[in-house]
């Protein structure tokens, strides 16, 4: 019988794989987006599911407008401070009636910066 199932912990191999998964872990934090929100939204009369996720790590938003008659899915990433300044736009607004109104402006600019399909 032999003695070696397995690796050594000190084996070339052991080190070497362990390195790399340490490697995967610092990078994939570059990579983790978390769900902030996921409401009904309204854009033009579509109803739609908002979905806003977040990248702390790389400081970034990203929405997801699901259009429930169509399939359809929009997708803008911004940076947190590209947001907080739309949102700073939103005079007169406070709370989740000026982060709505500024996801709205977000959507509506995005939309018209699109080439007209036809």
């Amino acid at each position: 019988m032999t003695d070696d199932f397995g690796e050594d912990e000190d084996s070339v191999k052991a080190v070497a794989a362990s390195h790399k998964l340490m490697q995967r872990r610092l990078s994939s934090d570059d990579e983790r987006w978390y769900v902030q929100s996921q409401e009904a939204f309204q854009l033009d009369n579509n109803n739609c599911t908002l979905t806003i996720l977040s990248n702390d790590a790389r400081g970034l938003l990203r929405f997801e407008l699901l259009k429930l008659q169509s399939a359809e899915t929009l997708y803008i990433t911004c940076t947190v401070e590209q947001f907080d300044g739309l949102c700073d736009e939103q005079l007169g607004l406070s709370g989740p009636a000026k982060v709505n109104a500024a996801t709205h402006k977000l959507f509506r600019e995005a939309l018209a910066a699109m080439p007209a399909e036809g």
